[in-house]
């Protein structure tokens, strides 16, 4: 492994870019690769590994997210002389096409709620209880990120994802696009684009605006002679949108209801009275989905779960905290400014990352968490990575990419049968991302090969 790796470090691909990379014997702790394992890199996707880690260990794993509906004031006769109220605790799941209850039939589960309760009129209006969390940016995230449909924050209410498509129509290389349609239209939503056509294959537009305002702009540059091109943003308040969602469906089943939707920073869930209580798939499937699929939302909400926690503590060290004071790793060169890795900011080095997996692997709630990792050549994240190799079946591990960093962190069952737990990052590299993803996968099937 030693003549391949020195081998591989000096390919041209790799001249301006920084590596670190290390390996251990799972069972044993041997070491049996290093290059800079103690320099701190970035880690893109990789963040994921340790806060699902630390998600499953500190709120365990039949930890499940609430989102309620009550009603406050007076209900006689089917008229209510009050508000509803909606309270979320940060559920990413609510709503989502990946996992738990449809968009559809939550809508329809909390409008039949209200209709169960007997009420046919409503004197008030429906307030979003934010009393769970304020929505926060992470400070280091990039400007050219925000309110792009991979950078949703988590609010205490969110809904489809926190996101929604833009879609547009190109024509000739240079001319300008056209903005056809949104789905779903987001109410008080404002958008403007600087799109043109050009001679690409692939989306080069960003979202910009604030995150939780109501304007967006698109710009950049889209693939030419496209009739629908479908640009994804992020929804700036979800709660409101699911809200306003769910006053139209009451009102369409017959109960007159005049009032608006509401945002409130005090607790109205004392003294009300409860008509519907929804609960998240377990914490165990949505860290699945976390590391199956590389969510941000999902991993942010359970970075704002274990914040909560640990209220008294600052945001950027609870997952620091944890990997010190639980598992025993030496953390410095970790800066967790983020539980998803979008920021380039955050850093970790590739020894921390093979011992927090060497440390799991050994837990309690190992077992479960290692499969929560998509496999080689097979499925989520690395469907294609190692397919048709020794990795394809072998290999359970993390991906991360963001532009210009590439990395893979996981467990590989070697040729000997050996198990190796191993983490590899690529830094500032100028050639393109798939020649990287390539050299990656010969230097994993070379650990393969050499135990």
């Amino acid at each position: 492994m030693d003549e391949f790796l020195d081998q591989w470090l000096e390919q041209p691909n790799l001249s301006e870019a920084s590596v670190g990379f290390y390996a251990v014997d799972i069972n044993s702790g041997d070491v049996l690769a290093d290059h800079r394992g103690n320099k701190a890199m970035i880690p893109a996707s990789l963040m994921k590994i340790p806060a699902t880690i630390a998600a499953l260990h500190t709120l365990e794993g039949d930890f499940r997210f609430e989102t309620s509906l009550s009603y406050h004031g007076h209900l006689e006769n089917g008229v209510l002389t009050g508000d509803l109220v909606l309270r979320g605790s940060g559920d990413p799941t609510f709503g989502s096409a990946r996992i738990g209850k449809s968009a559809d039939a939550l809508l329809e589960a909390f409008a039949s709620a209200i209709k169960q309760a007997g009420i046919t009129k409503v004197e008030g209006n429906l307030v979003l209880d934010n009393t769970a969390f304020t929505p926060h940016v992470p400070d280091t995230w990039a400007w050219h990120d925000l309110t792009n449909y991979y950078a949703a924050i988590p609010h205490p209410l969110n809904f489809l994802d926190n996101q929604f498509s833009i879609f547009f129509k190109t024509g000739e290389v240079g001319s300008a696009a056209v903005l056809k349609y949104v789905s779903p239209m987001i109410p008080g939503v404002k958008l403007e684009h600087d799109v043109v056509a050009a001679d690409i294959r692939n989306d080069q537009t960003y979202c910009y605006g604030d995150p939780t305002g109501d304007k967006i702009r698109v710009k950049g540059a889209l693939p030419a002679k496209r009739e629908n091109y479908e640009v994804k943003a992020a929804i700036p308040d979800p709660g409101r949108f699911f809200a306003i969602r769910l006053m139209e469906s009451v009102q369409q089943s017959g109960v007159e209801w005049k009032g608006d939707v509401e945002h409130s920073s005090l607790s109205a869930t004392n003294g009300g009275k409860e008509l519907i209580r929804h609960t998240s798939p377990t914490l165990a499937e949505i860290v699945e989905e976390v590391n199956f699929h590389s969510i941000n939302l999902y991993a942010e909400a359970l970075g704002v779960a274990l914040s909560e926690k640990f209220s008294d503590v600052p945001r950027t060290e609870v997952l620091k905290n944890f990997w010190s004071e639980k598992a025993g790793i030496d953390t410095r060169g970790f800066r967790p400014e983020d539980a998803s890795g979008l920021s380039h900011y955050t850093t970790i080095t590739a020894k921390q990352l093979t011992d927090m997996l060497h440390w799991v692997y050994h837990s309690d709630n190992g077992k479960g968490w290692m499969l929560s990792l998509p496999q080689a050549g097979l499925n989520g994240t690395l469907r294609s990575f190692g397919k048709g190799t020794p990795l394809e079946g072998n290999l359970r591990a993390k991906s991360g990419y963001m532009t210009s960093n590439r990395g893979y962190a996981g467990v590989l069952n070697a040729r000997s049968g050996k198990m190796v737990a191993f983490a590899v990052m690529v830094n500032h590299f100028e050639a393109s991302p798939a020649t990287i993803k390539s050299e990656l996968e010969k230097l994993i099937v070379a650990l393969y090969e050499s135990n």
